[in-house]
């Protein structure tokens, strides 16, 4: 199960609540990402039929976005699920992402 928040919600009430450092909230913007990759694809990222097969993907970092996913979409999702914690994008550089953006006012 994954919970679902506003990045600015999520900012705002993790670090001011549990003063967590950007790196801990930056690895929770991992599942905060695989909640919206579900929420746009419908399947987690990393699913497989098989357990030890998505555990293996997940090691690898293996997972595939559709086509009709946007752009902007996609580039968040693929800077946000990067395998090493420290090649994800910092809180302010993240918030200057196109997705958050872009659409309907």
């Amino acid at each position: 199960m994954y919970f679902c928040v506003r990045l600015d919600e999520f900012k705002r009430k993790y670090t001011s609540q549990f003063n967590l450092c950007e790196k801990i909230y930056i690895y929770y913007l991992h599942d905060f990402c695989t909640c919206r990759y579900t929420l746009l694809v419908g399947k987690p990222p990393f699913e497989t039929s098989c357990l030890k097969d998505t555990y293996m993907k997940i090691k690898k970092n293996e997972y595939h976005v559709p086509s009709r996913v946007s752009l902007p979409a996609k580039n968040l999702i693929m800077k946000l699920l990067k395998g090493d914690p420290t090649d994800r994008p910092n809180m302010d550089t993240l918030l200057e992402e196109e997705f958050f953006h872009t659409g309907k006012k």
